[in-house]
């Protein structure tokens, strides 16, 4: 028996928020472990990366804030579990831009 995910979510409306919210949240994970830290790295002066400095603690709370939610949610249905290591690795490459290349420039 074969479904696909718009008949399933037409049959039941909790898959469909369950999948709007599953995108809004790999939305956010790119916005804040990729764009972000390009950015960073890609200031063309040194007075945009000061001015980050002192956004980089309110950004960098947001994403443990994020990630802490996703383990929550994680651990109590289960779901989504392959798809969460990409949010595993974003992570990653994030807390090494923000802790070892940004101090370097």
């Amino acid at each position: 028996m074969d479904i696909d995910a718009k008949n399933l979510s037409e049959q039941n409306p909790k898959v469909k928020k369950d999948l709007v919210l599953h995108f809004v949240q790999r939305t956010l994970a790119l916005i804040i472990g990729l764009i972000v830290p390009l950015f960073i790295l890609l200031a063309d002066s040194l007075e945009a990366i000061y001015a980050l400095v002192y956004i980089e603690p309110i950004i960098f709370s947001i994403w443990i804030a994020y990630l802490l939610i996703e383990a929550i949610i994680l651990y109590s249905s289960k779901k989504y579990a392959l798809g969460n290591v990409n949010l595993i690795l974003i992570g990653s490459a994030t807390l090494f831009l923000y802790f070892i290349v940004l101090p370097l420039l």
